[in-house]
């Protein structure tokens, strides 16, 4: 049989996960065989780079597209777990679930980055015809991949302990080009008697002028207050 398409993978995934159980993608690849039929010929197709089994890369691309929606959350790397709104689809048995239906989700709007004008056609069910040019799909999907694989790396960032965000954040602001051609530019200070400074950015080979570092590790979405800046102002001034 041919390889449906990434979205009629949608609802089998969903389906999969229904019971509530948390599934590594293995495992959930596991059951989509089986859900599928596939054969050993459709097991064995690849893309066209010959960089990923065809079924695997659809099936991956599905659960992206529910995860961004809203309909799973990952509590591992890897690893899957259906939400309430995702098991509301599956109990009314939404089969056709598509991008177009998932586009009634504020969160996966914003992942599409879809226009003021798209968003509003398709909510109201109107026809869009695809104007873009081949070389504007690929940049389009260019930037699903990378925004995709952002959101990744700021997740297990937020899983590592302080000590290795706070040297994150030194090595970044010397990788941006401070601290210039000084040997050793950047250091995370130790825990004890840091007086709030978590690094400090030589700036030239004498260490006299220096750049103070506060490394905050926040959960997405929280903000630096005025509190907490004066907090560092007054650690600054010790």
């Amino acid at each position: 049989m041919a390889i449906p398409t990434y979205e009629k993978f949608m609802f089998p995934v969903l389906k999969i996960l229904s019971d509530g159980q948390v599934k590594s993608k293995k495992e959930i690849a596991g059951a989509i065989i089986k859900y599928f039929r596939f054969t050993e010929q459709d097991l064995s197709e690849t893309l066209p780079s010959q960089a990923q089994l065809t079924y695997f890369n659809r099936m991956s691309w599905a659960i992206t597209y529910l995860k961004k929606a809203g309909l799973l959350i990952s509590p591992a790397r890897a690893c899957f777990q259906i939400t309430e709104e995702g098991k509301s689809i599956v109990e009314h048995n939404v089969k056709d679930l598509d991008s177009k239906y998932l586009r009634r989700y504020e969160s996966f709007l914003e992942f599409e980055n879809l226009s003021h004008r798209q968003e509003k056609n398709n909510r109201t069910g109107e026809d869009v015809r695809d104007t873009t040019t081949p070389l504007e799909n690929i940049i389009n999907s260019y930037e699903l991949i990378k925004k995709d694989v952002c959101d990744e790396i700021l997740a297990k960032i937020l899983e590592q302990s302080s000590d290795f965000f706070e040297q994150l954040v030194v090595d970044l602001v010397v990788a941006m080009g401070y601290g210039g051609s000084v040997e050793d530019a950047g250091k995370a200070t130790k825990k004890t008697g840091d007086e709030g400074i978590d690094g400090i950015i030589k700036q030239d080979k004498l260490g006299l002028d220096n750049i103070y570092l506060q490394a905050k590790r926040w959960q997405k979405g929280n903000v630096v207050g005025r509190p907490e800046i004066h907090k560092f102002i007054g650690a600054l001034a010790g």
